[in-house]
């Protein structure tokens, strides 16, 4: 009895440890990931004006468009990060639309093509029915195909086979959601997997325990997020060695059908407004009014503030040709060149020297000559606290 009371105490210690361990080395991501995102957004913005050149060479293009791709990766595992801390906050929401998902799944097999067309890896798609509605997170479901098939490729060696399938099922055993279900699989013809890794390659910062996993880099979030994202969708996501006599393994998840599982608020529609144009109008600017001043010849004057000279210079310069432009480096100086020039908007980092932006936000407001300006806050920052903080 003794013996089996002290075996339960060093079992929930050693847990209790590990998720402190793993909590530590999330913050110690986030706090990194914070720091990448604006060098990252000053990557990938120039590329994006350069990819829209017509007079760059064909084959300076194709080194634009690879360089864009993978700093477009980068930023999506740090978005990764940043999701995992407000799944583990409550604060992470899903958007359901009832989606083609055979349709859909076109999209991330089709980043694969060229890849596999130059590793002579055998990669099909088999499905049998042409069209099958399904209800998803349409960002969310990209993100763990893109995961799944960007472990199938780093797994299998040149010449071997990657397959995606689709089947529909039902779950006698289920009486929830997963009763009616639809099944996507991505197996490879890789070396497999061990058996102590089918258990806990979904947990959090857990790597395989093979010779390739070894050689590759990872921080071991990208199925565990996966996980996540195929919970938030009443579903379930499984890891097993192929038993069709080849050597492989097989990830697959399953979603369910209909949308009766979900809540009223968690459905929109296909012609839904766009995330963009949601921001632009919870931010009170009035665009028309600007571009009518704009188009009639008249100058607006834009302020902005951050104290990251590379950021600063590079929004002055994308924005200079069309609108005059002034810059300060803290909020303390933005306020006081607002009260003087009286800019038409205002362009502002949130964590600055001296006073950040949430203060001059509330300095401005609380000014009755000035509270009319509208503030776009640039921040790196998403939890709901801070955007709450910001309005």
């Amino acid at each position: 009895m003794i013996i089996t009371i002290a075996t339960v105490v060093i079992y929930v210690l050693k847990n209790k440890r590990e998720q402190d361990v793993n909590a530590t080395r999330l913050d110690s991501f986030i706090n990194v990931a914070h720091e990448i995102c604006t060098p990252m957004t000053m990557v990938i913005s120039p590329l994006e004006e350069m990819l829209g050149d017509d007079n760059v060479p064909n084959e300076k293009m194709l080194q634009l468009r690879q360089m864009h791709k993978n700093s477009v990766r980068i930023l999506s595992l740090i978005n990764q990060l940043l999701d995992i801390r407000k799944y583990d906050e409550g604060s992470m929401e899903l958007r359901f639309v009832e989606t083609d998902i055979i349709n859909f799944l076109m999209g991330p097999i089709e980043l694969y093509m060229q890849t596999a067309e130059h590793r002579a890896i055998a990669f099909n798609f088999r499905h049998a029915i042409g069209e099958l509605p399904v209800w998803i997170d349409r960002d969310s479901i990209d993100k763990v195909m893109i995961n799944l098939l960007s472990n199938a490729f780093k797994y299998t060696p040149n010449e071997g086979a990657i397959e995606v399938s689709v089947d529909v099922g039902i779950d006698d055993s289920e009486a929830g959601p997963l009763h009616n279900y639809v099944k996507i699989s991505v197996s490879d013809t890789g070396k497999g997997l061990d058996d102590v890794d089918t258990d806990r390659l979904f947990d959090r910062f857990y790597r395989a325990h093979n010779d390739t996993a070894t050689k590759t880099i990872g921080m071991g979030i990208g199925l565990n997020y996966s996980s996540i994202l195929v919970k938030m969708h009443h579903g379930d996501i499984k890891a097993e060695n192929r038993t069709d006599g080849s050597q492989g393994s097989i990830f697959s998840f399953r979603l369910p059908l209909g949308n009766s599982h979900l809540k009223p608020e968690e459905i929109v529609s296909s012609e839904e407004v766009t995330r963009t144009h949601l921001e632009r109008e919870r931010s009170g600017i009035e665009l028309s009014e600007l571009e009518s001043k704009r188009s009639s010849g008249s100058s607006i004057k834009v302020l902005v503030v951050d104290d990251d000279d590379a950021m600063l210079n590079y929004i002055k310069e994308s924005l200079m040709h069309s609108y005059r432009v002034y810059t300060c480096r803290n909020g303390s100086e933005a306020l006081k060149m607002t009260l003087s020039h009286k800019p038409d908007i205002i362009v502002s980092d949130v964590v600055m020297p001296e006073m950040d932006g949430i203060q001059l936000v509330k300095a401005l407001k609380g000014n009755s000559l000035v509270s009319h300006i509208p503030i776009i806050l640039l921040s790196g920052k998403s939890k709901l606290q801070d955007r709450v903080l910001g309005m």
